[in-house]
């Protein structure tokens, strides 16, 4: 709910692997107070990407799924170099909470 009232497309929250130290403020938006906490991500539609030992990898854009074109990318590469592949601005990549039925292809697109 809360990511809603920023992103009123959120359709998950997902904790990232790794805390942040935050700098927060008390009511009326006074005094500093430093804290290492934990960090959330409000998932809207955001891409996604799926890897598969021994298939070619699989990105989702608008909610389609698409194997990749070169035919050879595959689990060996490291995610985040992989997401900036096709979204050059991506500073992190999260395992997201649930589970997809996605259609892999062998190397070569077979």
């Amino acid at each position: 709910v809360y990511c809603q009232k920023f992103w009123p497309d959120t359709i998950s929250v997902a904790l990232l692997p790794d805390q942040e130290t935050i700098t927060f403020q008390a009511g009326g938006n006074t005094g500093a107070h430093v804290s290492t906490r934990n960090v959330f991500e409000c998932g809207q539609d955001l891409p996604r990407i799926s890897y598969w030992s021994g298939k070619v990898n699989q990105r989702n854009v608008n909610g389609v799924w698409m194997t990749d074109l070169d035919g050879t990318s595959g689990a060996n590469i490291d995610k985040l170099v992989y997401c900036q592949k096709f979204w050059p601005k991506t500073i992190r990549v999260s395992q997201l909470p649930y589970r997809e039925t996605i259609t892999f292809q062998a190397g070569g697109n077979t």
